[in-house]
This record gives structure tokens, C-alpha cells and sequence, in this order.
């Protein structure tokens, strides 16, 4: 067996999350005798951080914290230069979700693309990995990573985290195996025609794509972690609407049959919200 752990986005908060990080995911694979590559891709930019959502700011992050992972694969990229290649306001036909002027959304973006090129890092390495771990680096990690885990992924089953669904996805962390590795690291690709008839909405948009479009089951696991903010702030994430303590499933046919959902038609698929 073999892991490749891929953690996305800005460092923010990597000092205060390293410990858990060592403890309860890589000492998890180090004591079964599991093999595993750190890949890490992440953001630099000159202005203070800034997120008004999680009330942080005029924050200076230090962008060196990254080293704390030492990862076997890392890309930096400059944000502010990546902003402009995506073209964010092309992203803006319909209203921003989270009511923020589309910071949160430009914010959701940066994120995506950041899993796109760890997508194209993993590639880049020939490598060959049995299973992918996605994480972000500015949570602390609550429980082990159960390596079991590992035996429950399938060619049509990725398994997230049971808690924190908006409304049926945690988007904060993503198992699966090679089959899927691609489909999820160039979700990015999908953003746009989606954003023509859908609100970019992170957990919503990540949810129909790969449920409806790419017919992907979810299975739910107990892997619990909660947020820190680049000033330190420990928040609460294990409050928010939890599928209990036990692994529970949830395939794509079953929901697709329940009543309620609005279908749009985005290409040739069919995308239910």
C-alpha cells in the first residue's frame, strides 16, 4: 500500500496544526508500516490576508510554514498572478452564496485550482499510489486516521469526513483511489459551465458534479478535525450536522431517486440541486 497525502490551499494556520498533523495522520501510516509521498501546493502574495468571512484580518502569514510538512512534492504559485489567469469575474453570473461579494467565491476558486495542480504534480511525479488523501493544512486533526479507510474505497466509492455537510459533502478532506484521483484534482475544469446556471457554492457544486456527473458513491467515515484561523482561533466544527459516530453510505442512485431535486441541464449531463 501505498498513500499520496495532498494538501491544497494557503498554510495559514500550519503552526498550530502541525503537531496534530505528525500524530494523527502520519504516524497513523508510519506504524502500519504504510508507505506514503507529502504533496503540497500552496499560494504566496505580498498584501496582508484578508478573509472577511472568518473575520481575519490585515493578517502577515508566514509563507515559509510550509517547510513544516516537509513534503516530498511541492509547487508555490503567486495568488494574486493566478487570480488574473482564471479570470474570477467571468465566474460571476449568479449570486455569490455566501453574501460576500464574492470574496468567498474567489476564495472557493483559488482552492480548486489549487487540487488542480496537485493533480498535475501527482502526474508529474510517476508515481504510482494506491490511494489519495486530500487535506487541508490549517486544521487540527481530533482523531486518528483510521487506516482502514484505505480498504473502503472502490472504483465508484470515495469516502469524506461525516460531519460538517452543507448539506451532504465535507469538502475540508477527500479519499480515494487512482481511478478518481483526476476527476476530483480537475473539478476546477468544471467550475465554469457550471457557474453559467449554478451558484458556486463549495460543498453544493463539489457534491453534484461528482455524484451526478461522475456517478461517484459516498461513503462517510468518522475522521474529525475542526478549523484554525490564521490568528490562532480554534473553531467548532464537530457541532455542525454529523452522520453519527458510525461509517454510513450514501450512494448515487438512491438520492437521485428522492423527490425535490431540480434538474439543470449543463452540457449533456444532468446536475440536481
Amino acid at each position: 500500500m501505498k498513500v499520496a497525502i495532498c494538501f491544497w490551499g494557503l498554510t495559514r494556520s500550519l503552526k498550530y496544526t502541525i503537531h496534530s498533523i505528525r500524530a494523527k495522520i502520519l504516524k497513523q501510516l508510519d506504524d502500519k508500516n504504510i508507505e506514503y509521498k507529502i504533496f503540497l501546493h500552496t499560494y504566496v502574495f505580498d498584501s496582508a490576508y484578508n478573509n472577511p468571512r472568518a473575520n481575519e484580518h490585515n493578517i502577515k502569514l508566514d509563507f515559509d510554514e510550509y517547510k513544516l510538512l516537509n513534503p516530498d512534492y511541492v509547487e508555490i504559485d503567486n495568488q494574486d498572478q493566478i487570480k488574473k489567469q482564471i479570470g474570477l469575474e467571468k465566474y460571476r453570473t449568479q449570486k455569490d452564496p455566501w453574501e460576500t461579494n464574492y470574496v468567498s467565491v474567489d476564495n472557493y476558486l483559488c482552492a480548486m485550482y489549487s487540487k488542480k495542480r496537485l493533480g498535475q504534480m501527482i502526474q508529474a511525479s510517476n508515481e504510482q499510489f494506491d490511494a489519495y488523501l486530500f487535506l487541508r493544512p490549517d486544521v487540527m486533526f481530533l482523531n486518528n486516521f483510521d487506516v482502514r479507510y484505505l480498504t473502503l474505497i472502490r472504483n465508484d466509492v470515495v469516502c469524506i469526513p461525516n460531519f460538517a455537510l452543507f448539506p451532504k459533502f465535507n469538502d475540508r478532506a477527500f479519499l480515494c483511489s487512482k481511478h478518481n484521483v483526476y476527476k476530483y484534482t480537475n473539478l476546477f475544469d468544471e467550475l465554469y459551465v457550471y457557474s453559467k446556471t449554478h451558484e458556486l457554492h463549495s460543498e453544493r457544486s463539489q457534491y453534484n458534479i461528482l455524484v451526478f456527473l461522475h456517478k461517484l458513491k459516498i461513503q462517510y467515515i468518522p475522521f474529525h478535525f475542526t478549523r484554525v484561523r490564521a490568528n490562532g482561533i480554534i473553531l467548532n466544527d464537530l457541532k455542525r450536522n454529523k452522520r453519527g459516530n458510525k461509517m454510513t453510505f450514501m450512494g448515487s442512485t438512491n438520492i437521485s431517486q428522492k423527490s425535490g431535486f431540480t434538474k439543470y441541464r449543463v452540457h449533456n449531463f444532468f446536475f440536481h440541486m
